[in-house]
């Protein structure tokens, strides 16, 4: 089940990585909560099969590109290591062109700590 969603996640649902990838770390010793997640997902993978991201192109040349970022931090929300979850978008005219979502590489003290992280990973991606 983890490689078909493999599969799937790939090559349309890029968003679901780090889901995959939090699914995958059980792959060898599975237990039901964990099978019930995987049948989570696609069910989730059923659902919105049909909706899809739209880019459209303004007509007029005097529309400047507008570039949002959002960036956000999870304070030691991964249970079994204690490490803080980034994540961020950026937004172009209001369309998703970049995000992330994935654990940091120290445990932080505070949530101070975990948000200068984000930021510091966001503001590298800006750049």
């Amino acid at each position: 089940m983890i490689g078909s969603m493999m599969y799937l996640i790939a090559s349309t649902h890029l968003d679901l990585n780090f889901v995959l990838s939090c699914l995958s770390q059980f792959s060898s010793y599975s237990l039901k909560c964990n099978y019930t997640a995987v049948k989570r997902v696609f069910h989730y993978l059923a659902g919105t099969c049909t909706m899809s991201l739209v880019y459209t192109r303004h007509l007029s040349i005097y529309i400047s590109l507008w570039l949002t970022r959002f960036s956000n931090a999870n304070y030691a929300s991964c249970y079994n290591t204690h490490h803080s979850i980034t994540h961020y978008t950026f937004l172009s005219n209001g369309c998703a062109i970049s995000w992330l979502s994935k654990k940091q590489n120290s445990v932080l003290t505070s949530t101070i700590e975990s948000e200068y992280m984000a930021l510091s990973t966001l503001g590298r991606q800006a750049l």
